[in-house]
């Protein structure tokens, strides 16, 4: 199982307001580490700079991520696939194998 743009799904968990608007999270001088399907379709990928998103896509909400909450929201989704399946094999913080 894979968490579909897992970082962004937890900021529009945590601010509704977010979804349907495109929203990528990555570091400021770092690259695009998440994106949501508005930001994709706008022709944003992941590994873009940061950079590259602010110049070219003014309209895009950046977010620096919140990592703590990543790990929090993990866990949660983890916890659900065990009680459907005896042996649950995390692969990194969006992926299991069950």
């Amino acid at each position: 199982m894979d968490g579909d743009a897992f970082f962004v799904a937890v900021e529009v968990a945590k601010n509704p307001s977010l979804r349907g608007l495109p929203v990528v999270t990555g570091q400021e001088r770092g690259v695009v580490s998440a994106l949501s399907y508005e930001a994709k379709a706008l022709g944003i990928t992941r590994t873009m700079s940061i950079y590259s998103v602010k110049k070219n896509f003014p309209q895009v909400i950046i977010l620096s991520g919140d990592y703590k909450s990543y790990v929090a929201y993990s866990k949660k989704m983890f916890d659900i696939v065990r009680r459907y399946a005896d042996d649950v094999e995390e692969y990194s913080i969006d992926e299991c194998f069950a």
